[in-house]
């Protein structure tokens, strides 16, 4: 009797293992899965993740409205959070405190695509006050610098994209993803 409650117990903790394991990543799936979010989707499949923005909702000042861009982008897999914020930051959040997180200017339009490595305190200016967000767990302005890891701003037109504390192994992946993104009609 005594192993039959231990062969239990032991089984319950491995499924408890198992669920939570699985449960850490929101876009751990077989083959496909599509995610509705906030005007636009996640589309997950087994090797990568696309994100799809498609807002209709205009946005008013005074009598001038202003209308969100759409955009498309495929991202890293390994995405334990996302947040995005009004229809100008998006954030996604991956293990050990790596973020991609792009902005997109509604009102500047800006030509052109540069990349560059920002000097600490402009990345920390970026992200202390240009970085609106939502009170959550995840939150990239509690995140450290950390000098060891990769930091560029890669701007595609009225987009500024982020990659924020990437470790260097995992740098060409997000990198290549950042090089990816393109606004859609």
């Amino acid at each position: 009797m005594k192993s039959a409650a231990v062969f239990t117990l032991s089984s319950i903790l491995l499924c408890l293992f198992v669920f939570t394991s699985c449960g850490r990543y929101i876009d751990k799936v077989n083959n496909s899965q599509s995610l509705p979010v906030r005007q636009g989707y996640y589309d997950f499949y087994s090797d990568s993740n696309i994100l799809v923005y498609t807002s209709t909702v205009g946005l008013t000042r005074d009598t001038e409205k202003i209308y969100p861009k759409h955009f498309k982008v495929t991202l890293p897999k390994g995405i334990k959070y996302y947040e995005l914020t009004g229809s100008t930051d998006f954030s996604i959040y991956y293990a050990s405190n790596q973020v991609f997180f792009i902005r997109v200017d509604l009102e500047k339009n800006v030509s052109g695509d540069t990349m560059y490595i920002p000097m600490q305190d402009e990345l920390q200016r970026f992200i202390q006050s240009g970085i609106t967000l939502k009170k959550s767990k995840h939150d990239i302005k509690k995140i450290d610098f950390t000098e060891s890891r990769k930091n560029v701003f890669i701007r595609k037109g009225r987009a500024t994209i982020l990659l924020y504390n990437i470790k260097h192994r995992e740098y060409d992946l997000f990198y290549k993803s950042a090089n990816t993104f393109r606004f859609v009609n």
